[in-house]
């Protein structure tokens, strides 16, 4: 089903002419006016053409990427990505620099829920950024991936500096522990390995508050946001109550989270393209803000 939408979809791009998507939204007007339009993606299992739990052909990478494109976006961080060539398919490098997690994973993945003949692709993290924006990587957040499992269980943090006109922003792109989504404490295995990433989180976060430095943490959470959530409480402190957010709303997973700081930046929500068409290139609609 996913396969023959996305197909259809490509099909109709072809027919209105490759911009088609690109005039929705305005640019972001990042090189005049310091807006930086920053979006989250899960992009469910992209791989190159052909490969993972949700193969994709090639008429279906290009409908992904010109989606992309009418998105507008300055910074784009994305999950569950197998590969920087993978993300290349997405993001050429004509347009983007690409910032793919480089953890190496110590066992074979698992079969596919969808497809138990094929093997899950590896799931990463990481960041394109558009060329004309200075962007500097930073270490891994290796600490990200470590569970009750054991290490290096689930996938790191990609660490970028960001730099426009006279600001810089620290920016880190998650994809915690699935199946704690909400109204669970620390029980159960899931919730288990959730909570145990919550320290590296928030040690990444008060090492940039304590520097003075305005951070941003987006992804894919696998946890809805609410202010009195014990989890967020433990991954954020009390910073947790001050942060501007943007979410795609109740029951999303996905979020943008920028500091309160000195800087006194803003983050403006934006919504991206309709539901049904996003959801025929993901099982998760990205979430995308303005950073003024």
């Amino acid at each position: 089903m996913l396969i023959r939408s996305l197909q259809a979809y490509a099909g109709a791009i072809a027919i209105a002419g490759i911009g088609a998507c690109a005039a929705v939204f305005a640019p972001s007007a990042s090189s005049t006016d310091k807006t930086l339009r920053v979006v989250t993606w899960n992009i469910e299992h992209l791989g190159e053409a052909g490969e993972g739990c949700v193969p994709r052909t090639e008429a279906d990478l290009l409908a992904i990427a010109d989606y992309v494109r009418g998105l507008n976006a300055d910074v784009i961080s994305f999950q569950e990505v197998a590969s920087e060539a993978a993300a290349q398919a997405v993001f050429p490098t004509t347009e983007w620099r690409l910032f793919v997690s480089n953890r190496v994973y110590d066992a074979p993945q698992p079969l596919c829920r969808q497809d138990p003949s094929r093997r899950m692709g590896h799931m990463r993290t990481g960041f394109a950024v558009r060329r004309a924006i200075a962007a500097e990587l930073q270490p891994e957040l290796e600490s990200l991936g470590d569970t009750d499992l054991g290490a290096n269980e689930e996938p790191h943090g990609v660490d970028i500096e960001v730099t426009v006109g006279d600001r810089t922003v620290r920016m880190l792109s998650v994809h915690l522990t699935s199946g704690c989504s909400s109204n669970k404490s620390e029980t159960g295995p899931a919730c288990t390995a959730l909570f145990y990433q919550a320290p590296a989180l928030r040690n990444w976060t008060q090492a940039r508050s304590a520097n003075s430095e305005a951070w941003l943490v987006a992804g894919d959470f696998n946890r809805g946001w609410d202010t009195d959530d014990e989890f967020w409480i433990s991954a954020l402190g009390a910073s947790a109550k001050t942060l501007k957010v943007a979410s795609g709303g109740d029951g999303t997973v996905d979020h943008l989270l920028l500091s309160s700081g000195r800087q006194g930046m803003r983050l403006q929500t934006v919504k991206p393209l309709a539901s049904a068409t996003v959801l025929d290139l993901s099982d998760h609609e990205p979430v995308m803000a303005d950073l003024r």
